[in-house]
């Protein structure tokens, strides 16, 4: 039988874990504003300098493809932070899991301990709360692969829309530097 001590011994275990996990999920979030922040920095640092490549404001080649190449970089973007966000979203998910799996073998040895072994079977208790919790990870998981597939299925629709466009304006491109030589 367990005493007093033991139990507090248990509690402060647990609020250090627990501890321990909130810090993991604060450092991943922190690391994951930084990218955040630098590909902000980098596309806006790409748009300021896109604007003076092309002086020439009547130059209309020139200003199709600097328009082509802003949208470019745009999709880039797009793509780079919509995977930055899922990734971020989906380790989130998964340590919160893993520490919620933790917390609830630990629930269930803390049964086992108060009740009798005739009366309460703490092993099939974390079987099935430890079933729960992989259904609902692999829930999440298909639900995150599928948002991700969406996402790459839009962005390569957007790119083959875009294609002749660009195709379109390299071509005009082309033939401007040829008159131009």
């Amino acid at each position: 039988m367990m005493n007093t001590i033991d139990y507090m011994q248990k509690f402060t275990q647990a609020a250090s874990d627990n501890g321990e996990a909130f810090k993991s999920i604060f450092d991943l979030s922190l690391r994951a504003t930084q990218q955040m922040v630098a590909l902000n920095g980098d596309f806006v640092r790409t748009f300021s300098g896109a604007g003076a490549e092309s002086a020439n404001v009547l130059d209309f080649d020139a200003q199709v493809s600097a328009q082509a190449q802003r949208l470019e970089r745009s999709t880039e973007y797009f793509r780079d932070m919509n995977e930055l966000c899922i990734n971020t979203q989906a380790e989130i998910v998964r340590q919160s899991t893993q520490r919620m799996r933790e917390v609830m073998d630990e629930a269930a040895e803390q049964f086992a301990s108060v009740f009798s072994a005739d009366r309460f079977d703490g092993a099939d208790f974390a079987e099935m709360m430890s079933a729960n919790l992989r259904t609902a990870g692999e829930a999440f998981e298909r639900m995150l692969n599928t948002s991700r597939e969406v996402s790459e299925s839009n962005l390569a629709a957007t790119m083959t829309a875009l294609e002749p466009a660009a195709g379109s304006v390299r071509r005009k491109a082309a033939n401007s530097a040829r008159k131009a030589a």
